[in-house]
């Protein structure tokens, strides 16, 4: 068995209307996170995206540094902090391998390093079970 640690940060990414509205479209959900006199008078102040868009879209960030990051096999999540237009996003990961499997341990920041979540994946090269 092989172990490899590695500690990397992300490039960033600024959240545009394109983030906000596609996946909302996608999910039918045009009456909560896009509605701004409503999310204005919420705890957010402002229109925020989907968690899981956000969610996705730091997964992306890892992926777009990590060649062989193809399934994904098992995900948690906690989230701190809302994103919204304008904010820009990067990702701290550690990447534990061992053998053909990854566990991937992240933090997702916004702008001046506010956490907006925190999380683990459990991942392989093929299209099998992580055995733990």
């Amino acid at each position: 068995m092989t172990i490899t640690r590695m500690f990397k940060t992300t490039s960033t990414l600024l959240i545009t209307e394109s983030h906000l509205l596609l996946p909302i479209i996608w999910e039918g959900d045009l009456n909560l996170h896009s509605n701004e006199p409503l999310m204005r008078q919420s705890q957010f102040q402002n229109i925020i995206l989907h968690g899981d868009t956000v969610f996705s879209l730091a997964i992306a960030l890892v992926e777009k540094q990590e060649v062989e990051f193809t399934f994904i096999n098992e995900f948690d999540t906690i989230y701190k902090r809302s994103v919204t237009l304008g904010d820009k996003i990067f990702v701290e990961y550690n990447m534990i391998i061992i053998d053909r499997h990854r566990k991937l341990e992240f933090l997702a920041y916004k702008n001046d390093r506010e956490l907006v979540m925190e999380g683990t994946l459990l991942t392989t090269s093929e299209n099998e079970v992580f055995e733990r």
